[in-house]
């Protein structure tokens, strides 16, 4: 008897399902028929002259930061600080790699300019802007590498602490005379043969 409900149940949530994904695609050929509206990013320039200004702006920061970052590089061989050096020649090794990839998308760009290929240009451009946010945090990372704390100076936020006074004082891993360590008895095994 409860065998054949189930089958009951399962054939009628099947039933269930295909009607309801029958409307869905009937809703989706409906919706097809009509034409799409572009979709347009804000801050993604739409023409060529845009896709080129983009392209230049972050070609342009990357090299600023390449330059930025070797210089503070050379500043800390001077200073003979390894922990600072290493991490500045990782960030810039980063920052490279991101600016060769920024040449080749500008090449993309102009090559599709030249084909009219306004879908592709748009591709090269999205891609361009993440490797100017790429940028954005490879900044960050200098600032921390040279010991800044680029998450405060940016939101300025400033964390007040406050000590309750019935807060003991002292050092809490330390006993202070008289103190002692209580440990609770452990109670025997249950059985013999542990």
């Amino acid at each position: 008897m409860g065998k054949r409900i189930f089958i009951a149940a399962l054939a009628a949530s099947c039933l269930f399902a295909s009607a309801a994904g029958s409307s869905a695609q009937e809703r989706v050929a409906a919706d097809e028929s009509r034409p799409a509206a572009p979709v347009r990013r804000a801050g993604v320039p739409d023409t060529a002259d845009g896709a080129r200004e983009l392209a230049n702006r972050v070609h342009r920061r990357g090299e600023s930061l390449s330059r930025r970052v070797a210089f503070h590089l050379d500043e800390a061989r001077r200073d003979g600080d390894a922990r600072r050096a290493a991490c500045l020649d990782g960030v810039l090794s980063q920052v490279n790699a991101a600016l060769r990839m920024v040449g080749m998308r500008i090449e993309r760009v102009e090559q599709a300019i030249r084909a009219g290929d306004a879908g592709r240009r748009r591709h090269e451009v999205s891609v361009l802007g993440v490797l100017d946010a790429r940028f954005a945090e490879l900044d960050a990372a200098t600032r921390t590498c040279n010991g800044e704390r680029p998450d405060a100076q940016q939101t300025g936020t400033r964390v007040i602490v406050t000590v309750d006074r019935d807060v003991p004082r002292g050092d809490p891993t330390r006993f202070r005379d008289g103190d002692q360590l209580w440990v609770p008895p452990i109670p025997p095994p249950a059985s013999p043969s542990i």
